[in-house]
């Protein structure tokens, strides 16, 4: 931790800079208070500290603390362009434009600035503007990565893969390289004999949903597969099946090797590593061959039945329905995707004859809601069984027990389409993913899964009033 004793204002923001520099974003953040201490109205400690709060993603008070550092330092383009991507995170659209365009006045070549301007009318739905945006960004500055990656979001979630894959490889993927082999593949090379290790990135539904291109590997010839990830996901993986193209499985598909992320890699055993979300460019996918199938999932048989003494298997029988409210909240859009109060949910449980399953994974989260679904409820209540689940293979066996799951933009979602159990996603208005696509109710990914969009933000009501009606029309 930086050392921090008593001194004036330009040492205290000296050493907040280092401290940021050194990753100590806590103690840089007492550094540039104690400078406002000193000088209350001290726009650079006024900004750092709006910067600091944006990485924290506390948007109100990034955006207090650059609205009160632009009041100070003005005209200043970079805090125009900072502050509007802080508003437009608190959805205060027409605010962000007008910064972003006093931004842009001020530096008309900003490729950062036409970047956030891009992502502005993306989040708004005006598309053209959009990719008009950043393709301005990308002639500014092409070696610039954030414009490629935004608009990789942008082509990917219209639906026009063969440009989006190659945009997409702009994403931050280096941050993966301290998991494993120091050569990087190229995306689209030749991999025959060659001894290839796979690195999970982003989420748990990440994995879950592209894993089915490591079997694509095998009939490329790689000789030895491996394959790093999240050690709740290690069982899991061990059940990767081939798809044929009936659907079926077929010969065993799982890696060779499989790694958690706190194991060393010894780069000898390995001729060169790829990230998991390259596999898709790696192919070059289109909708007609994504590797899909009904399943390419499987449990061993002890698992399963472990699960399916758990549930009568007699019939007939209430119809059972798993529930995923909430995903995780580090994910960066979770407080959208997410739903925050389950009591949003308790329409569906006026409904008769079916028996409702919580599939929260996090205990916590779990409890809290089950709580207030029962204390609301109680002739209905939601089974939990979350102190059961040890990691995504339980789930999963958990989830071959029912007939339907409900759940918002997480990883059960894509977990029950990999099992090829059908699925009702509840998909948020503001950032939706890209892999959702735009305004369809059906996914190329996964078979067996609907879609339920909001058309406001925040507007859960009307996704569960559709649910609800769906519901009964299924009964």
């Amino acid at each position: 931790m930086c050392a921090m004793p008593d001194h004036d204002i330009t040492t205290y923001l000296r050493e907040g800079h280092a401290c940021i520099a050194d990753g100590d974003l806590l103690t840089a953040q007492l550094a540039f208070r104690k400078a406002l201490s000193l000088q209350a109205d001290n726009g650079e400690a006024m900004a750092n500290l709006g910067w600091l709060a944006e990485q924290q993603q506390d948007w109100p008070a990034a955006a207090n603390y650059y609205e009160q550092a632009l009041a100070l330092l003005a005209p200043h383009a970079q805090l125009s362009f900072q502050l509007a991507h802080v508003l437009l995170q608190l959805k205060r659209f027409e605010e962000a434009e007008l910064h972003l365009l006093q931004g842009l006045q001020l530096e008309p070549t900003s490729a950062t600035g036409w970047s956030h301007y891009g992502m502005l009318r993306t989040v708004q739905y005006r598309e053209v503007e959009a990719e008009e945006a950043y393709r301005h960004a990308i002639a500014l500055a092409p070696d610039k990565l954030a414009p490629r990656f935004n608009l990789s979001y942008l082509l990917l979630r219209q639906g026009r893969l063969q440009e989006g894959w190659q945009y997409w490889e702009a994403r931050p993927w280096q941050q993966l390289s301290r998991y494993a082999h120091t050569k990087r593949l190229t995306t689209g090379q030749s991999l025959q004999g060659m001894r290839v290790l796979i690195t999970q990135e982003g989420g748990a539904g990440d994995l879950i949903q592209f894993c089915r291109y490591l079997p694509l590997l095998r009939r490329e010839g790689v000789a030895r597969l491996g394959l790093v990830c999240d050690r709740a996901l290690l069982g899991l993986m061990q059940g990767l099946t081939e798809l044929a193209e009936t659907g079926h499985s077929a010969s065993p598909a799982a890696p060779d090797v499989l790694l958690d992320f706190s194991a060393t890699i010894n780069e000898a055993d390995w001729d060169g590593w790829l990230p998991l979300m390259s596999l898709p460019g790696h192919v070059q996918t289109r909708f007609d061959s994504i590797p899909a199938g009904t399943s390419y999932l499987s449990l061993p048989a002890a698992l399963t039945q472990h699960w399916q003494q758990l549930f009568p298997q007699t019939r007939p029988r209430p119809l059972r329905i798993g529930l995923a409210w909430q995903g995780n909240p580090a994910f960066e859009n979770d407080a959208d995707r997410s739903i925050a109060d389950i009591r949003c949910l308790l329409p569906l449980a006026e409904l008769p004859d079916i028996d409702w399953i919580c599939l929260q994974k996090t205990q916590h989260s779990a409890q809290d809601g089950v709580a207030a679904w029962n204390l609301a409820s109680p002739q209905r209540p939601l089974q939990d069984y979350s102190a059961e689940l040890r990691d995504f293979a339980d789930t999963a066996a958990l989830i071959q027990q029912l007939d339907l799951v409900i759940s918002v933009d997480t990883a059960v979602a894509h977990l029950a389409g990999a099992l090829g159990k059908p699925c009702w996603l509840m998909l948020p208005w503001f950032k939706p993913d890209w892999r959702w696509l735009n305004r369809r109710q059906s996914s190329p990914w996964y078979q067996q899964t609907r879609l339920f969009r909001q058309t406001a933000a925040g507007d859960w009501d009307s996704v569960v009033t559709a649910i609800r009606a769906a519901l009964i029309s299924m009964r």
